[in-house]
């Protein structure tokens, strides 16, 4: 197949941007001008004109949760929940639905959406059913609120006693939540299969060719994937971010990747670890490990969850210790509340940051609730990181935040909220972001000498993009379409069909 009259942005080393290219076996064998890669056509190979669109490499997120993004569309939503009252009205809404449920997941809530300003409460989740557990996460995913029914459960199946306060309450954290939901009704293995190939189509639609996806906390995860890649029904190349040493037998879109470890919460739960106490409060959140026990955890490459800058040293100083060079390129996840002296020791030490831009849209209004101006000045600094050459590759976290790569660029290279900018000189240009999303994204995989660039030996995943991105109004990125993704030469979404 030959690619013609585009403006094919290659991500190589000097920013080549050329007009063509050829693919066959599902790499790209060339790329030059439209006139030199014509003279190598072969006899009955096709041609297909990019009418002078702008092409980059295909996107990949390097944190989501592939499944879970799929299976939130089959839960409770409560995004939009102003009111404890229309919490209940969509459990309860649910529940007539579909009659025969054996739970109620539900996600997306925030108390600083909710009139009152308050956390739901096991009462509140009573009032829809004592029969069936109830679980339903914050919109960060790191605190939840259980009915009787579910914090009976986990009593029950884990031997714990949940304190007087969480039995009133029915306030659930971190790995008192994660227990909780995997002791919950398991999605069997045909159903993820099926959300698999669901969610890779809406993931190709938005250009994402290659996900690092966090997503063994359901049980039957490996074997769906395995089945979608035994049937060759796979458009995204799937890493995984393995939360147990379990392994998938790996193919062309199916690797093992690295093990995953949460070091602390999230901002928005007052978990994140921080050196100094949240803004009004005394509470500096939640180390979930002593360091002799991360030490324990991170004998192989691992990527770790860590938000607050206790958390993030901690991480660094581990990696350090056991892998002075980080030659398993090990990596910390989010990497949001730091200082200057952090960003220094994560350049010295060559340790890999997967930040998400796109946090920042809904975080910057909560870090004034959260953190002092001056911490919020040295935090989310991605250019700072960019300037001590630190590998920095993006990703998304959803279903937390929307998987839309153009949106999570816009967020880069703007950091515009609804309150404002937060620090314009943490700005990232269009094409390091570009390069975050697909360069480091590979060279967090140990990849990088087979996919992120539109060159020769490179796999062929690209993107047709409507709009130019590198010469556009910033305000447009986030609402630029793609047009056509190709993975392997072939095109697995089109804009017009």
């Amino acid at each position: 197949m030959i690619y013609i009259n585009g403006q094919i942005h290659t991500m190589m080393e000097h920013a080549e941007v050329c007009s063509a290219m050829i693919v066959r076996d599902q790499i790209i064998i060339e790329t030059g001008t439209t006139e030199q890669i014509l003279k190598l056509q072969q006899q009955g190979e096709q041609i297909i004109d990019l009418q002078k669109n702008c092409v980059v490499p295909g996107f990949n997120d390097s944190h989501m949760h592939f499944i879970c993004t799929g299976l939130c569309a089959d839960e409770v939503k409560l995004h939009n929940a102003k009111s404890i009252q229309e919490i209940q009205n969509e459990c309860q809404k649910y529940l007539l639905q579909n009659g025969d449920c054996t739970h109620i997941s539900g996600t997306g809530w925030s108390e600083q959406i909710i009139d009152s300003n308050v956390y739901p409460t096991k009462e509140d989740l009573d009032q829809v059913s004592t029969q069936i557990p109830i679980v339903i996460s914050r919109i960060c995913m790191h605190i939840g609120i259980a009915n009787s029914a579910a914090l009976q459960l986990y009593e029950a199946a884990t031997g714990k006693i949940l304190t007087k306060e969480q039995k009133q309450s029915g306030l659930i954290k971190e790995n008192q939540l994660f227990e909780l939901q995997g002791l919950l009704p398991q999605p069997s293995v045909d159903k993820l299969h099926k959300i698999i190939l669901k969610q890779q189509a809406a993931l190709n639609a938005v250009g994402i060719t290659s996900v690092q996806s966090d997503d063994l906390f359901y049980v039957n995860a490996i074997q769906a994937y395995e089945k979608a890649q035994l049937n060759n029904e796979l458009t995204v190349r799937v890493h995984l971010q393995r939360r147990f040493d379990r392994r998938a037998t790996e193919g062309p879109f199916l690797t093992n990747g690295p093990l995953k470890f949460f070091a602390d919460g999230s901002l928005g739960a007052k978990t994140a670890a921080l050196e100094e106490p949240y803004l009004h409060s005394d509470s500096h959140g939640l180390m979930l490990f002593t360091d002799e026990e991360l030490k324990q955890k991170l004998t192989q490459q691992s990527v770790v969850h860590a938000i607050g800058d206790a958390a993030i040293s901690q991480v660094i100083n581990i990696i350090h210790q056991l892998d002075p060079e980080n030659a398993n390129r090990s990596g910390i996840v989010h990497f949001q509340i730091t200082t200057k002296e952090i960003i220094d020791k994560v350049a010295k030490r060559n340790i890999l940051l997967h930040v998400q831009p796109v946090l920042l849209l809904s975080d910057h209004e909560l870090l004034n609730e959260r953190i002092s101006s001056e911490l919020q000045n040295t935090s989310y600094s991605w250019n700072s990181c960019l300037k001590q050459k630190i590998h920095l590759s993006f990703g998304t976290d959803a279903p937390i935040e929307s998987f839309n790569p153009l949106l999570n660029i816009y967020a880069a290279v703007t950091r515009r909220s609804k309150i404002g900018v937060l620090n314009a000189n943490e700005c990232l240009s269009v094409e390091e972001s570009v390069k975050c999303y697909t360069v480091e994204g590979a060279y967090a995989e140990f990849k990088e000498n087979t996919k992120g660039k539109l060159q020769k030996g490179h796999v062929a995943d690209f993107v047709v993009l409507e709009k130019d991105i590198f010469t556009i109004n910033q305000e447009e990125i986030k609402d630029v379409r793609v047009l056509q993704t190709y993975v392997g030469g072939k095109k697995v979404f089109d804009l017009q069909k």
